[in-house]
């Protein structure tokens, strides 16, 4: 196979394939260069389809994609009859201007290589072309274009001499920055291809170096070059499983036994999926006789396994090439295809690790079993390797500061205790970053239950909605935990009950929104109540796993919970106890009659909601309030609100309520007006900021600003009696 260098893009399918021909016929000693220039002495810019620097000559190849009958001559072409240009003259001029430039690099005493011209008709990929011609005619088909640039009789000079390696040298150093090109070639934006690992059509998997990582491990790169594809349904087929592949990946991120993805490299002509390569060798390569060894390989792949299904996914590619272990025994699996169903990854798995562990008693019973319990295994495991009886119970953990659970989360507070519940926040030891973990105890026959929640929560995404990370069995004695993304606030039932209509409003709706997302979702809460609400610049609703009644907070929830007598169902259920929690706050607003009476129907307990899609369109909340343009002049005087600083500023703030830093509150402001601030303008937006605190329109909240109570009493006051 030849060396084959793009200097340029193949044209047209003809091309594409005449080169890919060329470059896989030809042998390792030749070089095709591929759409190159090459300049004349005046700068005129001469194309040259392929040049190939061969064992007789230096070859100037034009190539054509005629399909039917060409007859060559030596001053007339003819294609089924038809005159045609004689494309033989061009390439052959070519050369010679190749050689008289080559001729003068040459160090005296030297012979310039033989340079000649030649025409290479592909037809429809080498059929459909009958070609006549004069057998010494520098015109081939593929019946011998192979044979005619690889013999000396192909040669039409008077002289047939083999070309040496200095003249090899000389013909690349007048073509000039070859190396450059050839490392442009293997770049992909900044990963350097080292060796391609499979090719079919369009799609491609290199290996390939990044510079910049200090981890010194290679990548895999899986690249859709969107041109080599016959068939666009085939392309956009492999394109959307790329997609997939990486979407599953960032799903699972953090998870172990899964490889990290950097994201997805599009430039319009190829699409790319860099994936890392996993840390020491595949399963195929490697002979696992250590027992010890291999169970920790084991109880890895398990664990791993588990993680992945608890996010929703599977693995679904069970080939030992594709599943890598670390010295440490740590496994991760190359490739994730996503696509099968828990039975047949737990058949995978028990095909791939099963003999591994024949010998260990319940270990190996569990591998023959039809169990599902990946726990099960989890635990024998642990025994086998600590040497201790399976038939004991594990040591139960102690609950308590600096406890570590499941290796990977510390606990650093207890926040709250329940009935069979505790609330921690804990710390992710390997990132080192808050998070707050539920743990539920005598829970087996719940896990179900709480399992669903876990993965239903955590294929949604709403800003007034926990997030959820992982859920997992914390010990033998029927305890599990999930954990959540800690949120630094306070609950409802802390905050201050003087808040701002527009605030009330805002998180009203903001809660009715999220509320009425999730059960679209088939989520429901089942205890809501203020201390399931965290505040901040936005409220968010948390700890939705309590719906199993046994882990509610009776004391907590009573004060509520709708009566007894009322037949609610679970959308109304959670609707009712959100208003409830909510009413000492809506009880400050002004709503219109239709959204006062629907408040007053739910608490009530006389409303339905069978036929309802959207909570904040059904409470009346749907009109869009009117933008605040200006003030009256005595509420301007009163708050001196004179300066065109500080009235812009309170009209946003008023606009769009709630906490925010003081430069994104000005940076906002001047944007909205299509004002680039200089240095002057900037010092009197800060010195206005500071007025509007001293005159107790504005106050501190941490790092942030907002409108003080008083100027919001104020202003709904004005307002209501302009109304």
């Amino acid at each position: 196979m030849a060396q084959h260098i793009e200097f340029g893009k193949p044209v047209n399918a003809s091309e594409k394939w005449a080169f890919e021909y060329l470059a896989a016929q030809l042998p390792a000693s030749y070089i095709v260069m591929t759409n190159i220039d090459i300049p004349t002495r005046n700068g005129q810019i001469m194309e040259v389809d392929a040049l190939i620097v061969g064992e007789w000559a230096i070859y100037v190849i034009d190539v054509k994609g005629y399909v039917g009958t060409l007859e060559v001559g030596h001053h007339v072409w003819l294609l089924d009859g038809r005159s045609s240009e004689n494309y033989l003259s061009k390439a052959s001029y070519i050369a010679r201007v190749l050689a008289g430039r080559l001729k003068k690099k040459m160090p005296y005493g030297a012979h310039a290589p033989w340079c000649q011209g030649g025409v290479f008709v592909t037809g429809h990929e080498g059929a459909g072309i009958e070609l006549i011609k004069p057998s010494d005619y520098a015109v081939y088909s593929i019946d011998d274009v192979v044979a005619s640039l690889t013999a000396a009789e192909g040669v039409n000079s008077q002289y047939q001499h083999r070309i040496n390696e200095s003249q090899r040298r000389r013909v690349l150093e007048m073509i000039g920055q070859i190396d450059l090109v050839k490392q442009r070639n293997q770049q992909v934006q900044d990963f350097s291809k080292k060796s391609q690992l499979f090719q079919q059509e369009g799609f491609q998997v290199w290996l390939a170096d990044y510079p910049n990582d200090n981890l010194e491990l290679p990548w895999l790169l899986k690249i859709v070059v969107r041109s080599e594809f016959a068939d666009s349904v085939e392309r956009n087929r492999v394109e959307l499983r790329i997609k997939q592949e990486f979407n599953t990946l960032q799903k699972l991120a953090g998870t172990s036994g899964v490889p990290y993805c950097a994201p997805l490299l599009d430039d319009g002509e190829q699409l790319v999926l860099p994936i890392r390569m996993p840390r020491g060798k595949s399963l195929e390569q490697l002979i696992l006789a250590e027992p010890q060894y291999r169970m920790e390989v084991v109880r890895s792949a398990a664990s791993a396994l588990q993680q992945i299904h608890h996010r929703g996914c599977t693995v679904g590619c069970w080939q030992a090439s594709e599943i890598f272990i670390s010295e440490d025994g740590e496994v991760e699996f190359l490739t994730i295809h996503n696509n099968a169903t828990y039975a047949q990854d737990l058949a995978g798995f028990r095909q791939v690790f099963g003999e591994l562990l024949n010998g260990v008693r319940k270990v190996g019973q569990w591998f023959v079993s039809d169990s599902e319990s990946l726990d099960e295994l989890r635990l024998y495991l642990a025994a086998a390797i600590t040497g201790q009886s399976v038939d004991l119970r594990e040591q139960v953990l102690m609950l308590e500061p600096g406890s570590v659970v499941d290796h990977r989360y510390r606990l650093c507070e207890k926040l709250a205790v329940g009935n069979n519940t505790e609330f921690w926040q804990a710390q992710h030891m390997m990132g080192r970053f808050n998070c707050g973990m539920n743990i539920y105890k005598s829970a087996d026959e719940y896990q179900a239950h709480l399992e669903q929640q876990y993965r239903l929560l955590l294929g949604i995404y709403h800003p007034n909605i926990e997030r959820v990370i992982d859920f997992d069995r914390l010990d033998n004695e029927g305890s599990f935990y999930i954990t959540r993304v800690w949120i630094d606030a306070t609950s409802l039932a802390q905050v201050d009950r003087n808040l701002s209509p527009a605030i009330i409003l805002e998180w009203y709706k903001a809660l009715l929104s999220a509320l009425g997302y999730v059960h679209s979702q088939g989520i429901f809460h089942g205890g809501i109540c203020p201390h399931n609400i965290v505040c901040h610049d936005q409220p968010v609703l948390v700890n939705f796993a309590l719906g199993a009644e046994d882990f509610l907070d009776h004391e907590a929830l009573k004060p509520y919970l709708p009566s007894s007598t009322l037949e609610l169902t679970a959308r109304e259920h959670d609707v009712y106890c959100l208003l409830k929690s909510l009413e000492p706050w809506l009880h400050q607003l002004t709503l219109d009659i239709s959204a006062t009476e629907k408040i007053r129907s739910v608490l009530s307990g006389d409303f339905n909601l069978t036929d309802c899609e959207d909570y904040v369109d059904y409470f009346a909340l749907s009109h869009e309030t009117a933008e605040i343009k200006s003030f009256t002049a005595s509420f301007t005087d009163r708050w001196q609100l004179h300066d065109d600083y500080c009235r812009c500023l309170v009209l946003d703030m008023l606009n769009k309520p709630g906490p925010h830093l003081p430069s994104e509150r000005i940076e906002t402001a001047f944007r909205q007006r299509g004002i680039k601030p200089d240095a002057v303008q900037s010092e009197i937006a800060d010195k206005a900021v500071y007025e509007l605190k001293q005159g107790g329109v504005i106050e501190d909240i941490g790092r942030k600003i907002r409108l003080t109570s008083a100027f919001w009493r104020d202003w709904e006051a004005v307002s209501q009696m302009s109304s």
